[in-house]
């Protein structure tokens, strides 16, 4: 991936998808692939390839709606309580990866939620 080039400019872009910071980044691959990537050094994150970058900007600035939000947290419970159903499983040193992992899904079920909060 090249670096980025700079600031998007002329289109107005949502706050990051994943980290809501506001300095997205756009640029394109050695195979001109285009993308657009948040320019927070802690997130990166980033929607994928596209063949230009309005399509780029396009899948960016795309949010889920409510009900798929919803569907998503509901998924993720569920994935959550079944892998802490099965830690009772598990030898002492699984137990400990399981919980870490369950700690984890729940951190980001309380951002998910806290999110969506008007």
């Amino acid at each position: 991936m090249t670096e980025p080039s700079g600031a998007v400019e002329a289109v107005e872009l949502l706050p990051c998808p994943f980290c809501g910071r506001t300095n997205p980044f756009s640029g394109t691959t050695l195979d001109d692939s285009c993308y657009v990537v948040c320019g927070n050094d802690d997130c990166s994150g980033m929607v994928g390839y596209f063949p230009s970058i309005p399509q780029a900007v396009e899948a960016w600035s795309t949010r889920a709606t409510p009900s798929a939000q919803e569907h998503l947290v509901e998924t993720i419970v569920k994935v959550r309580d079944g892998y802490a159903s099965q830690a009772k499983f598990c030898d002492i040193e699984a137990l400990g990866y399981f919980r870490e992992f369950i700690r984890r899904i729940d951190e980001v079920l309380l951002t998910c939620t806290e999110k969506s909060k008007p």
